[in-house]
């Protein structure tokens, strides 16, 4: 078995020469097997090796195992490390089946102990047993391509260097090497999906193929290549569709993806939901959510998404993103010279009179002829019947219609700062001045309006005055 390990290894390049690899042990058969498995190999591959445990406080040998490993690890020389925890809390907290509330933990211990450590791979023991479950998991779940391919020799920082071989040849092994190990019951339990796929279904199965593990992992295998293809194809569409791609927001090209077939369009979705959101929980519905999204007509619609992701459509443009709070109404009487914070969306600005002879000296701001604004000044958010005077267009509208105009999401509308008075607006900050306080060359005293930056979260150390009741403002 040493050697048919060592060539799938060397096959799909899962060790390098120095790498420092943490060894994911329970002290069962698979794990003692790859536990020793490494110790052979760790000086004729030059690598470091260090082996991991986790108590899962679930059932009661869990002691004796820990001190198990502890001694074999020390017999042989092995850098070991354990942590405890409390699955069942987790998973109630959480609100996950143990299965799931222990793997999670299991690969936050991992990680973060290779942080600590730096080492830069974990090994896994899963087999090709193993993968033949997951593909039938999956299969029963309804997965696709990528789901079909199961365990993979190498997820990133994570390799399973034993999937060529099955549990026969486990055990086998463990018997020609004197090595023990620890049993445990719980894999037995027919709670659980996992054992009786394995305990009921499988068996079923195989006396209709008993080649059944080898046609599975066989299918994982094609999966497996498909899905390369269709990756790479996907990421060359991705390239095309992109228009923006930041840590919090990812925009797509709508009319580009609606032209793509149905298996493109899916994975250039899931794509942008695992950049903004991760990789894990995402489903086919939730996927072709985003879809009808993508094909309904008219203006901007959005849908909210697990893991608070927000996918908004907004004529050609589908938008990807971090929900934002609602953002409140909002109203603040301005001092000048003076600053305000507005708490509900997080902006600071300031207010300044400079002279009217060279205003663009000072940079990019807002600048009003401040002998033509009415006092008192408010900074606002927008309000129902709210009417509107750009500059330089002539007449004015609703505000309502002038913010489908230049296509602003309704989701930001709430959002936008209103710079007026009690009758009328002059400014929507960061996109039009109104007409009525233009800056012309009669002008005397320019207010200039600048977006600062945020310097103190706190708009009581400024001396700012919040308006708590409802004034007529326009």
């Amino acid at each position: 078995m040493l050697n048919k390990v060592k060539d799938y290894i060397e096959k799909h390049q899962i060790i390098e020469n120095k790498d420092r690899v943490v060894l994911a042990v329970s002290g069962g058969p698979d794990s003692m097997a790859l536990l020793h498995l490494f110790t052979q190999l760790r000086q004729e591959w030059g690598i470091k090796i260090a082996a991991a445990h986790l108590n899962h406080q679930l059932r009661p040998e869990a002691e004796a195992e820990l001190q198990y490993l502890q001694s074999y690890c020390a017999a042989q020389k092995i850098d070991f490390y354990s942590h405890v925890v409390d699955v069942a809390a987790y998973a109630r907290r959480e609100k996950k089946s143990i299965e799931e509330a222990g793997r999670d933990q299991r690969y936050q211990f991992l990680r973060e102990l290779c942080q600590q450590l730096s080492y830069n791979k974990v090994a896994t023991a899963h087999h090709r047993d193993d993968r033949a479950e997951t593909v039938l998991m999956h299969l029963l779940r309804g997965s696709g391509i990528k789901g079909l391919r199961s365990i993979m020799p190498v997820s990133g920082s994570l390799i399973r260097p034993l999937l060529t071989v099955g549990k026969s040849d486990i055990l086998a092994y463990l018997d020609e090497n004197a090595i023990e190990y620890c049993r445990d019951d719980s894999n037995y339990e027919l709670q659980y999906f996992r054992n009786r796929v394995r305990l009921e279904l499988l068996p079923l199965l195989q006396e209709y193929n008993p080649q059944i593990v080898t046609a599975l992992n066989q299918l994982a295998d094609i999966a497996a290549a498909e899905d390369q293809v269709l990756e790479k194809e996907t990421e060359a569409l991705w390239e095309q569709l992109i228009i923006s791609e930041q840590n919090d927001k990812i925009i797509l090209n709508n009319q580009q993806l609606q032209a793509l077939m149905l298996a493109y369009k899916r994975r250039v979705v899931l794509k942008a939901l695992t950049e903004i959101g991760g990789p894990a929980g995402w489903s086919l519905n939730d996927i072709d959510y985003v879809l009808d999204l993508a094909m309904k007509t008219g203006s901007a619609k959005y849908i909210n998404l697990p893991k608070g992701i927000l996918v908004s459509k907004q004529y050609d443009e589908l938008i990807f993103s971090h929900q934002r709070p609602e953002a409140q109404p909002f109203v603040y009487e301005i001092t000048i010279p003076g600053e305000v914070l507005i708490d509900e969306t997080g902006e600071l600005f300031s207010f300044t009179i400079i002279s009217g002879e060279d205003p663009q000296e000072y940079g990019v701001a807002a600048y009003l002829d401040y002998d033509k604004l009415e006092m008192p000044l408010y900074l606002r958010s927008r309000r129902d019947g709210d009417r509107f005077e750009p500059a330089y267009m002539g007449g004015s509208k609703k505000l309502k219609d002038y913010f489908i105009d230049i296509k602003l999401p309704a989701v930001e509308r709430d959002r936008v700062p209103i710079l007026a008075s009690r009758h009328q607006i002059y400014a929507l900050l960061g996109y039009r001045l109104g007409r009525n306080a233009l800056v012309d060359a009669d002008t005397r005293n320019i207010l200039m309006v600048k977006r600062e930056e945020r310097k103190n979260s706190d708009p009581g150390s400024m001396g700012l005055t919040k308006i708590e009741k409802d004034y007529p403002l326009c």
